[in-house]
This record gives structure tokens, C-alpha cells and sequence, in this order.
């Protein structure tokens, strides 16, 4: 088993009863510890995970994947002076070109200069926290796609400061009160951005952050909705989404959140890359298994569309297939052409029905083992980045008009009107996918702070099985996607028990990063 194959578990308390029943019965296995470790990482419980590391390194001091596990969690906790020694120790140790190529030995030398880098920024604001302007558009590259870093394209950040401190344990007890209120409400808003399918693991410290960028992208806006004047060259909706993309990467810094407007155009094709495996062989991934029936659709739909006479007939037999095995024992026996099938899907605009944007792109196609390939992907180039953008803008332009000019008569702005220009804009932002990972649950959170910002909520969850951008994508047209999304989010009018907007501003509660990490550390909070 992968060490990293817990990241996509169909059933993660069955994995966790195997995996004790194995360190019982091997209780030095370092395979074992290390995914003990990793599935605590993943779940925000830090000092378990290091005590599982520690007993690793005590077996093999020069173990590289708990030496970079250790390095990885006190990165995420602020320990960044002992996050450094980590990981250089681990690319010290990899004196092999073997180890060498390890992700262990290549993503060490990204998260030390990140350590480094976010040491200057501990007691700044996390509004002055821009990774995309400080680290050279070839470094973000290559950290994105795991590539060994080249020298020339290296810029070492200054070292570890000893006048600034790590970050330093706090209490739940030791936090005013009005911080406990604010994150209790963080916890209940981020813990609604949690989806509930097959292979997710729960994040409770990301869930946090989401909690918290929620509310304070509710506060900029709602400050935003009452000034008179606001500065045409500013992108507002564009910078709250990097806001927001900020407080994941603190909260989990494994892998950059890198935004397309930060990445020089020579750069561009080589960043922005979203491709989602639907199935591999003969395994359909735990995520997407909900999708299986959309996906067969769209198979049969790629074949259709085929002129020749064998496709059609293959199309015909696929009447009678209902599980991934089924398709998979079909075109097993079928001649697919050597690069396979694409089927490009559009995206209508509702700038000019005449425009159609460049929508996401399916792939049925063969591997080097013969091996059938289904993934779903969005493209990535200058214009169509560009495209979404402008139509991004244009959702954001009619929210803003609409709430402007209620408020200007003191009365509440057409809610359905503005929820619906807000999901409008969600659907092309998961369209475009602007960041390298994660942007279903950065637009999810986008979505609730806009909620919130003009006095209303989101109460509901996901539905087991369901994923918003995967909603987005399949949806063919921003009507369909509003019409299934407002039924899960049932938002609604925030009452008093709901008490968001005598929340304290997330800017003063919380004014440096250094205040973040800590609360995010928080073992847990007491609500």
C-alpha cells in the first residue's frame, strides 16, 4: 500500500482497524507508523503525529518519509526553526540518485523555503501574506508539479530569524472571549464545507480556516456594500478568492495554492493543470463513485458522437452495462484508437448568448498498459483563462448593483436575485478552476462569506456522494447548477441564534498569522 494512498480511502474506520490490528501485530513497522502519522497530519491532530514520528525515527533515525512528515507538521504548526532542520536532514540523507528522485527528497526543498518564508511573515497580517509575489514563478512551477528544483531557478529565502519566535502553544482558556465566540462560529460555518463521499478525509483544522475565511470575507464585503465610491481597477471578487486560498495554504501547507493571475504568461500552460481520474483500470476513484452513472452517459454520449459505424454499435451495447467492470470488459474487447476519445464541453455565457467558453475536456483513452483511462480535466491556456474571468466579473458587477441599491434605500436587496448572481459566479470559478488544487472548497467558502455579507446563510450540507465542483462541471448551464445547489445549501435568514453579525472582526481577533496558527492548533474548541 502507497503511503500516500490513505489520502483516497473508500472506508476510512475500516482502514483504521486494519491499520491498529497491523501495529499490533508489528508494532516497529515503519510502513504502518508512517501512514498513522500521515492520516493524523491529515486530520489536524499534530502532537499525535509526531509522537507516531518520533517512534519511527527512534527505529530508523534516518527514516526519510517520517523525517519529511516531521519536518511537514511543524511547518503546518509554526515550528518552523525545528521545520527547517527536518527538512534539511532529509535532503542530507538522500545520497542516492534513487532517493533522490523520492517526492519525499523533492517536496523538502519546497517546504523548507516556504518555512523560511512564512518565518517573516509570523506577525504580519495574513492580507500581506502573498506567496505568488514572493517566490519566482519557476519555484511555484515546479513545487506544483514535484519536479527536482534546479539551481538556476532557485531563490533561497533569508534564513530562520532568531528575534522572531516560533509559534508558541495557547489555551482555549487563555483566549478572550470574544475570540471563543468567533471561533465557534468559524467551526460550525467551515465545518458545513466538509463533503461526504468515499475517500475524503475529514480535515477539522482546514474545515476551521474555512470557517474563518468565510467570516472575514463577509466583513470586507458587507464594509465594501456601504461605501459610496469604490475604485473601478480594483478586483474585489478576484482578491477575496486569493483571501481565501491564503488561509488553506497556512492551514495546510503541504502543496502551494497558486493563483493563474500571479503566473507569467511563458509560465502559464505548465501551472494550471486540474485533471480528475474518473477511473483507472479497473478502479473507479472513491470520490467519484457517486458520478459513475453521469460518467456512463457521457461515455455513451463521446461514442455517439463517433461517425463511424463501430463506435455507433459499440454505443448500442452499452445499454446493458451498469457497473465500472462492465464498461471496463466492454472497451477491453473494443478498438479504441491509439490516443483514445475527447469530448470538449462549452460553458454558456451570460454576458452574450451567442459566446460559448471552453468547458471541461473528457478523456476515455488507453494507458501505456493498456490499461482504460477516464478523466475529466480543464484546460489551461491565457484566453480562456481570461474568458472566465470577464464572466466572473460580470456576476460580481450585478451583486454588487443589486445589494448597492437596497442599501442605498434601506431596505433588504431581492435575496433570490443576489443568491442567484453569486452561485452564477461559483459555477465559473469551478469552470475555470483558477488555483492548483482545492478550488471547490475556496469557491465554497467564497459562496458563504457572500451569503453572509448581506445578512443571510448557508445552513445545509452536501449530500453524501455529492461534490460541488463536480456539480459545476456536469451541469452544462448555470441554471441547472443554481437550481441543485440552492436545495443542499438551504440558505436562509440569519437569525439571532446564528449571532454573525455581532461576530468581532477576524482582523482584529486574529491580526497576525502567528495568532492563526495558534488557534488552528487548538486541540480542540469548546463551543
Amino acid at each position: 500500500m502507497s503511503i500516500y494512498s490513505c489520502r483516497e480511502l473508500s472506508d476510512f474506520r475500516r482502514f483504521k482497524i486494519s491499520l491498529n490490528a497491523s501495529l499490533h501485530l508489528q508494532p516497529n513497522s515503519k510502513k504502518s507508523l508512517q501512514l498513522k502519522a500521515l492520516t493524523a497530519y491529515q486530520r489536524g491532530q499534530f502532537e499525535y503525529a509526531l509522537s507516531v514520528l518520533e517512534k519511527c525515527l527512534s527505529i530508523d533515525d534516518k527514516d526519510l518519509v517520517c523525517l519529511y512528515f516531521k519536518g511537514l507538521v511543524h511547518t503546518a504548526s509554526g515550528q518552523l526553526y525545528t521545520a527547517v532542520l527536518s527538512h534539511t536532514q532529509v535532503t542530507a540523507y538522500s545520497n542516492t540518485p534513487q532517493l533522490q528522485l523520492s517526492p519525499e527528497f523533492i517536496q523538502a526543498h519546497y517546504l523548507r523555503e516556504y518555512s523560511r518564508y512564512l518565518h517573516q511573515k509570523l506577525d504580519g497580517s495574513i492580507m500581506n501574506f502573498d506567496l505568488e509575489a514572493h517566490l519566482s514563478p519557476a519555484f511555484k512551477v515546479n513545487w506544483v508539479h514535484q519536479s527536482p528544483y534546479l539551481i538556476q531557478d532557485f531563490e533561497a529565502m533569508p534564513g530562520i530569524q532568531p528575534n522572531i519566535k516560533d509559534v508558541e502553544s495557547v489555551s482555549w482558556s487563555s483566549l478572550p472571549n470574544a475570540t471563543q465566540v468567533l471561533l465557534c462560529a468559524a467551526k460550525r460555518i467551515g465545518n458545513l464545507t466538509e463533503s461526504n463521499v468515499d475517500g475524503h478525509l475529514a480535515r477539522p483544522r482546514v474545515n476551521l480556516a474555512m470557517g474563518l475565511a468565510a467570516v472575514h470575507v463577509s466583513q470586507l464585503l458587507q464594509k465594501l456594500w456601504t461605501e459610496i465610491e469604490v475604485p473601478e481597477f480594483k478586483n474585489i471578487h478576484l482578491e477575496i478568492l486569493q483571501l481565501i486560498a491564503k488561509y488553506l495554504q497556512i492551514a495546510d501547507p503541504e502543496m502551494p495554492v497558486v493563483y493563474s493571475d500571479a503566473i507569467p504568461a511563458r509560465f502559464f500552460k505548465l501551472i494550471l493543470v486540474s485533471n480528475m481520474p474518473v477511473f483507472s483500470g479497473y478502479s473507479v476513484s472513491p470520490r467519484l463513485n457517486g458520478y459513475f452513472e453521469v460518467v456512463y452517459k457521457l461515455i455513451k454520449s463521446m461514442l455517439h458522437h463517433q461517425t463511424d459505424s463501430q463506435y455507433t454499435a459499440l454505443a448500442k451495447d452499452m445499454f446493458s452495462i451498469r457497473t465500472a467492470e462492465d464498461l471496463l470488459k466492454l472497451m477491453k474487447y473494443s478498438s479504441l484508437p491509439t490516443n483514445g476519445l475527447s469530448l470538449s464541453m462549452q460553458v454558456p455565457s451570460t454576458r452574450d448568448p451567442k459566446i460559448r467558453l471552453e468547458g471541461g475536456v473528457i478523456t476515455l483513452a488507453p494507458d501505456s498498459d493498456q490499461k482504460l483511462q477516464f478523466h475529466l480535466h480543464l484546460p489551461s491556456h491565457m484566453d480562456r483563462s481570461k474568458e472566465f474571468a470577464n464572466e466572473i466579473t460580470s456576476s460580481y458587477q450585478r451583486i454588487n448593483r443589486d445589494i448597492r441599491i437596497f442599501a442605498s434605500r434601506t431596505k433588504d436587496p431581492d435575496a433570490d436575485r443576489v443568491i442567484d448572481s453569486i452561485l452564477t459566479m461559483i459555477y465559473y470559478v469551478h469552470n475555470w478552476g483558477p488555483l492548483t488544487r482545492s478550488t471547490g472548497v475556496v469557491a465554497y467558502t467564497l459562496a458563504m462569506g457572500m451569503v453572509m455579507s448581506f445578512g443571510w446563510e448557508v445552513t445545509g450540507r452536501l449530500p453524501p456522494g455529492k461534490l460541488l465542483e463536480l456539480e459545476a462541471l456536469l451541469a452544462g448551464k448555470p441554471e441547472s447548477f443554481i437550481l441543485v445547489t440552492k436545495l443542499w445549501m438551504k440558505i436562509q435568514k440569519q437569525g439571532e441564534k446564528s449571532n454573525l453579525a455581532d461576530l468581532p472582526f477576524v482582523s482584529e481577533a486574529l491580526p497576525t498569522i502567528r495568532n492563526l496558527i495558534e488557534v488552528l492548533n487548538l486541540p480542540k474548541i469548546i463551543c
